[in-house]
């Protein structure tokens, strides 16, 4: 078993004695991953053009080029179609829940693009904001949108793409609840991609902080994901997002940060190896502002 961190490969013992340990194809699909990079703010934005331009043929063409290996694509199920003014919802807001059609042809063509440039490709549930605000009601939502996701793709060789069930859960989207709809989505995944790769990550926020109140899904396909900013205070230096913002000139480099960064990689290597689950972090990095 290994961790990825970019082209980072930590060598993991295999754990023994479980019900359920992940197959051979997984972990060699955990370790294709490889160098990777996130589509940023391509689709996760309300609209396609609100946060960055839109996604095209060539954007995959020169990821390719520069050597990256895999492509993860952070998709708002929950927002509007394509351009800036509002075209349509992507998704019913109402059962029956449908995926609309145009947006599907508009990811159908992202997934080909990836595939052309032999691109291994990661499509999640991104920004689900109906469904972090108010968690009872869009349940069934969020649970239709990855069964039409999964007949959609179902054909897709599973050494191509892999599914993210859903990105940083936080707000309504405790532990507990994410424990249960990771399942309950898995299960549903599973009806028609029985051995796809499948990403599940860590409730609040997607961290290691609420990794050991994951219930891992008994399945062989499993890839844990963990996203790394520590320390926040120096990755996120300057964040205007951030109130009150955190102040500019952070360094990092001392004893106590390299001790950190040490204990955080055995933290989830140990968590990693008691659940035989390949790791991938799937975002890490600092703002510009940061040294």
């Amino acid at each position: 078993m290994k961790i990825s961190l970019g082209s980072l490969t930590l060598p993991i013992l295999a754990a023994a004695g479980l019900a359920c340990a992940t197959t051979q194809a997984t972990k060699d699909f955990n370790k294709a991953l490889g160098r990777g990079i996130n589509m940023g703010n391509m689709f996760e934005g309300p609209m396609e053009g609100a946060w960055a331009p839109m996604l095209t043929a060539n954007d995959m063409a020169l990821v390719a080029g520069k050597g990256f290996q895999s492509v993860r694509v952070p998709i708002r199920w929950d927002g509007e179609g394509a351009g800036r003014a509002r075209d349509f919802d992507r998704v019913l807001r109402e059962a029956p829940y449908t995926v609309d059609d145009r947006f599907f042809a508009r990811i159908d063509s992202v997934v080909s693009w990836a595939r052309q440039n032999k691109l291994l490709l990661v499509i999640n549930d991104h920004h689900n904001d109906s469904l972090l605000q108010d968690y009872e009601r869009n349940v069934p939502r969020f649970l239709a949108i990855w069964e039409q996701i999964a007949e959609r793709y179902k054909n897709l060789p599973d050494d191509s793409v892999a599914f993210e069930i859903m990105n940083e859960p936080h707000e309504q989207v405790t532990s507990d609840r994410w424990n249960w709809l990771a399942d309950t989505a898995l299960k549903i995944i599973r009806k028609t991609n029985p051995a796809r790769p499948v990403v599940i990550g860590t409730a609040d926020w997607g961290g290691i902080g609420s990794m050991r109140a994951l219930e891992v899904p008994d399945d062989s396909n499993l890839i844990l994901t963990i996203h790394d900013y520590s320390p926040f205070n120096f990755t996120h230096q300057g964040a205007s997002f951030q109130d009150p913002p955190i102040p500019v000139g952070t360094k990092w480099g001392g004893y106590w940060d390299l001790r950190q960064s040490i204990e955080d990689v055995q933290r989830i290597a140990e968590f990693a190896k008691e659940k035989d689950l390949p790791v991938w972090i799937g975002e890490f990095g600092a703002l510009p502002y940061a040294d």
